[in-house]
Protein backbone atom coordinates (compact mmCIF):
# COMPACT_ATOMS: atom_id res chain seq x y z
CA UNK A 1 0.00 0.00 0.00
CA UNK A 2 1.80 3.64 -1.14
CA UNK A 3 1.15 6.42 0.87
CA UNK A 4 -1.02 7.95 -0.75
CA UNK A 5 -3.34 4.93 -0.01
CA UNK A 6 -2.26 4.59 3.27
CA UNK A 7 -3.45 8.46 4.58
CA UNK A 8 -6.96 7.73 2.97
CA UNK A 9 -7.43 4.40 4.89
CA UNK A 10 -6.28 6.29 7.95
CA UNK A 11 -8.76 9.27 7.41
CA UNK A 12 -11.31 6.96 7.02
CA UNK A 13 -11.27 5.64 10.35
CA UNK A 14 -10.77 9.14 12.16
CA UNK A 15 -10.02 12.89 10.67
CA UNK A 16 -5.82 13.48 11.40
CA UNK A 17 -3.89 16.32 10.84
CA UNK A 18 -0.85 16.46 9.08
CA UNK A 19 1.01 15.90 12.26
CA UNK A 20 -0.94 13.04 13.35
CA UNK A 21 -0.19 11.53 10.22
CA UNK A 22 3.03 12.15 10.79
CA UNK A 23 3.40 10.23 13.70
CA UNK A 24 1.31 7.22 12.73
CA UNK A 25 2.96 6.63 9.19
CA UNK A 26 6.77 7.85 10.79
CA UNK A 27 7.38 10.15 7.91
CA UNK A 28 8.63 13.83 7.47
CA UNK A 29 5.92 16.60 6.98
CA UNK A 30 7.23 16.67 3.36
CA UNK A 31 7.11 13.22 2.71
CA UNK A 32 3.11 13.80 3.34
CA UNK A 33 2.06 16.89 1.32
CA UNK A 34 2.36 16.07 -2.04
CA UNK A 35 -0.34 12.56 -1.01
CA UNK A 36 -2.59 15.30 0.90
CA UNK A 37 -2.29 17.69 -2.18
CA UNK A 38 -3.41 14.81 -4.33
CA UNK A 39 -5.96 13.08 -2.44
CA UNK A 40 -7.70 16.83 -2.16
CA UNK A 41 -7.49 16.73 -6.08
CA UNK A 42 -9.29 13.86 -6.60
CA UNK A 43 -11.62 14.91 -3.57
CA UNK A 44 -10.92 11.96 -1.48
CA UNK A 45 -10.33 13.72 0.90
CA UNK A 46 -11.32 17.43 2.51
CA UNK A 47 -9.98 19.79 4.94
CA UNK A 48 -11.43 21.10 7.93
CA UNK A 49 -10.36 24.27 9.59
CA UNK A 50 -9.83 23.09 13.55
CA UNK A 51 -11.47 25.54 16.01
CA UNK A 52 -8.70 26.97 18.26
CA UNK A 53 -10.46 29.06 21.03
CA UNK A 54 -8.51 31.03 23.34
CA UNK A 55 -4.97 29.85 21.27
CA UNK A 56 -2.64 32.33 18.90
CA UNK A 57 -0.89 30.92 15.60
CA UNK A 58 -2.65 29.87 12.73
CA UNK A 59 -5.21 26.62 13.38
CA UNK A 60 -4.60 23.30 12.19
CA UNK A 61 -6.27 21.60 9.29
CA UNK A 62 -7.84 18.36 10.15
CA UNK A 63 -8.49 15.88 7.27
CA UNK A 64 -10.95 13.68 6.62
CA UNK A 65 -12.79 10.88 3.92
CA UNK A 66 -15.21 12.65 1.67
CA UNK A 67 -18.74 11.31 1.60
CA UNK A 68 -18.91 8.13 -0.56
CA UNK A 69 -15.54 7.00 -0.07
CA UNK A 70 -16.34 4.67 2.40
CA UNK A 71 -16.59 1.57 -0.21
CA UNK A 72 -14.36 2.33 -2.62
CA UNK A 73 -11.49 -0.03 -2.98
CA UNK A 74 -14.44 -2.77 -1.94
CA UNK A 75 -14.71 -5.56 -3.74
CA UNK A 76 -17.78 -6.40 -2.72
CA UNK A 77 -20.11 -5.28 -5.72
CA UNK A 78 -19.06 -8.53 -8.12
CA UNK A 79 -20.15 -11.33 -5.63
CA UNK A 80 -23.44 -9.05 -4.86
CA UNK A 81 -24.54 -8.88 -8.72
CA UNK A 82 -23.84 -11.80 -9.19
CA UNK A 83 -26.16 -13.36 -6.09
CA UNK A 84 -28.54 -10.83 -6.78
CA UNK A 85 -28.85 -11.39 -10.78
CA UNK A 86 -29.14 -15.08 -10.13
CA UNK A 87 -32.15 -14.69 -7.42
CA UNK A 88 -33.73 -12.39 -9.69
CA UNK A 89 -34.15 -14.50 -12.66
CA UNK A 90 -35.25 -17.90 -10.55
CA UNK A 91 -37.72 -16.01 -8.95
CA UNK A 92 -39.12 -13.72 -11.38
CA UNK A 93 -37.99 -15.73 -15.08
CA UNK A 94 -35.60 -14.98 -17.73
CA UNK A 95 -37.68 -12.78 -19.40
CA UNK A 96 -38.71 -10.54 -16.30
CA UNK A 97 -34.83 -10.21 -15.29
CA UNK A 98 -34.07 -8.95 -18.69
CA UNK A 99 -37.10 -6.09 -18.25
CA UNK A 100 -35.80 -5.13 -15.26
CA UNK A 101 -31.80 -4.94 -16.04
CA UNK A 102 -33.03 -2.71 -19.20
CA UNK A 103 -35.35 -0.50 -16.77
CA UNK A 104 -32.64 0.51 -14.50
CA UNK A 105 -30.27 1.19 -17.28
CA UNK A 106 -32.45 3.25 -18.43
CA UNK A 107 -33.29 4.78 -15.07
CA UNK A 108 -29.43 5.46 -14.66
CA UNK A 109 -29.40 7.45 -17.81
CA UNK A 110 -31.59 9.67 -16.52
CA UNK A 111 -30.69 10.44 -13.42
CA UNK A 112 -27.15 10.82 -15.03
CA UNK A 113 -27.70 12.86 -18.26
CA UNK A 114 -31.60 13.73 -18.79
CA UNK A 115 -33.23 14.13 -22.36
CA UNK A 116 -30.98 13.57 -25.04
CA UNK A 117 -30.08 16.71 -27.08
CA UNK A 118 -30.00 17.13 -30.91
CA UNK A 119 -26.20 16.24 -31.44
CA UNK A 120 -25.95 12.53 -31.61
CA UNK A 121 -22.01 12.17 -30.90
CA UNK A 122 -21.90 14.64 -27.85
CA UNK A 123 -24.83 12.14 -26.39
CA UNK A 124 -23.00 9.17 -27.19
CA UNK A 125 -19.40 10.83 -25.67
CA UNK A 126 -21.14 11.91 -22.76
CA UNK A 127 -22.93 8.18 -21.98
CA UNK A 128 -19.14 7.09 -22.06
CA UNK A 129 -18.23 9.66 -19.48
CA UNK A 130 -20.69 8.33 -17.32
CA UNK A 131 -19.70 4.45 -17.61
CA UNK A 132 -16.18 5.43 -17.37
CA UNK A 133 -16.89 7.40 -14.12
CA UNK A 134 -18.24 3.65 -13.36
CA UNK A 135 -14.59 1.81 -14.35
CA UNK A 136 -15.04 1.61 -18.08
CA UNK A 137 -12.08 2.74 -20.64
CA UNK A 138 -14.80 2.89 -23.31
CA UNK A 139 -13.50 3.75 -27.10
CA UNK A 140 -15.90 5.19 -29.53
CA UNK A 141 -15.55 3.98 -33.39
CA UNK A 142 -17.83 5.82 -35.84
CA UNK A 143 -18.68 4.12 -38.98
CA UNK A 144 -19.03 4.65 -42.54
CA UNK A 145 -22.68 4.27 -42.28
CA UNK A 146 -23.19 6.69 -39.13
CA UNK A 147 -23.27 4.34 -36.83
CA UNK A 148 -20.98 4.02 -33.62
CA UNK A 149 -19.44 1.25 -32.07
CA UNK A 150 -18.50 1.71 -28.49
CA UNK A 151 -15.86 -1.10 -27.21
CA UNK A 152 -14.63 -1.90 -23.37
CA UNK A 153 -12.25 -3.89 -22.46
CA UNK A 154 -12.25 -2.74 -18.48
CA UNK A 155 -16.14 -3.94 -17.64
CA UNK A 156 -17.38 -2.87 -13.94
CA UNK A 157 -19.40 -5.50 -14.29
CA UNK A 158 -17.20 -8.63 -15.60
CA UNK A 159 -17.97 -11.19 -13.43
CA UNK A 160 -21.48 -11.11 -13.56
CA UNK A 161 -21.74 -10.45 -17.31
CA UNK A 162 -20.20 -13.92 -17.60
CA UNK A 163 -22.18 -15.53 -15.28
CA UNK A 164 -25.43 -14.20 -17.05
CA UNK A 165 -25.59 -12.14 -20.31
CA UNK A 166 -28.24 -10.57 -19.51
CA UNK A 167 -26.40 -7.92 -17.83
CA UNK A 168 -24.84 -6.20 -20.63
CA UNK A 169 -28.64 -5.60 -21.72
CA UNK A 170 -28.47 -2.92 -18.57
CA UNK A 171 -25.83 -0.98 -20.17
CA UNK A 172 -27.32 -1.49 -23.75
CA UNK A 173 -30.81 -0.06 -22.50
CA UNK A 174 -28.32 2.71 -21.05
CA UNK A 175 -26.82 3.92 -24.30
CA UNK A 176 -30.40 4.02 -25.65
CA UNK A 177 -31.77 6.02 -23.30
CA UNK A 178 -28.76 8.33 -23.37
CA UNK A 179 -28.49 8.85 -27.24
CA UNK A 180 -32.01 8.44 -27.94
CA UNK A 181 -31.77 6.11 -30.65
CA UNK A 182 -31.50 2.62 -30.55
CA UNK A 183 -28.25 0.35 -29.31
CA UNK A 184 -27.64 -3.37 -29.12
CA UNK A 185 -24.59 -5.36 -27.27
CA UNK A 186 -22.49 -7.85 -28.78
CA UNK A 187 -20.29 -8.58 -25.41
CA UNK A 188 -17.19 -10.68 -25.75
CA UNK A 189 -17.54 -13.00 -22.86
CA UNK A 190 -14.91 -14.82 -23.21
CA UNK A 191 -11.82 -15.61 -21.36
CA UNK A 192 -11.06 -11.91 -21.80
CA UNK A 193 -14.56 -9.83 -21.50
CA UNK A 194 -14.73 -7.18 -24.43
CA UNK A 195 -17.74 -5.13 -23.79
CA UNK A 196 -19.28 -3.60 -27.57
CA UNK A 197 -22.27 -2.03 -28.36
CA UNK A 198 -23.66 -0.92 -31.67
CA UNK A 199 -25.64 2.64 -31.36
CA UNK A 200 -27.96 3.41 -34.31
CA UNK A 201 -28.48 7.36 -33.60
CA UNK A 202 -31.94 8.48 -34.06
CA UNK A 203 -33.59 9.06 -37.51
Amino acid sequence: MNTKSQILAIVQQTPQTILQLCAQLNLTRTAINLPIKQLLAEGLIHGVIEPRAGQVGKPSIVYEATQGTEDLHSKAYQPILSALIEQIQAESGEAALSELLQKTGRRMARAALGAPSTDDRANIEAAMQVANSLGATAQLFPQADGTFIITNRTCPAATAARANGHVCELMSAFFAQATGGQATEFCQRDERMVCQYKIVPPL
